[in-house]
């Protein structure tokens, strides 16, 4: 049960109407990420059913400049993919001294 304590004003729509506006909203969402996905090289050759798939598993992680985002030698997690700024990638090369034998 809802009560009114003092009197208000509500914005009302009906289930039905709601349902429709957030599928809409959803599939506008969807249509962008699924464009994104095929502006990457690596998955512009997954069909859509394959995308769509992907995005339902998609999380966002937002990063901040100098944040580690893995450590070398360490195993990944999780594929990254940029959807805006930069990153560096780092290697250590370590250059051994040839000797004769």
């Amino acid at each position: 049960m809802a009560v009114v304590k003092k009197d208000s004003h509500f914005i009302v729509v009906n289930k039905k109407a709601y349902n429709r506006i957030e599928d809409r909203i959803y599939k506008k969402i969807m249509a962008a990420e699924i464009a994104f996905y095929r502006s990457v090289p690596q998955l512009r050759p997954l069909n859509k059913r394959v995308l769509m798939k992907i995005w339902t598993h998609m999380k966002y992680k937002k990063f901040h400049r100098n944040q580690l985002v893995i450590k070398e030698g360490e195993q990944p997690k999780f594929v990254y993919i940029i959807k805006s700024g930069e990153f560096v990638v780092k290697k250590h090369v370590f250059k051994r001294k040839l000797t004769d034998l």
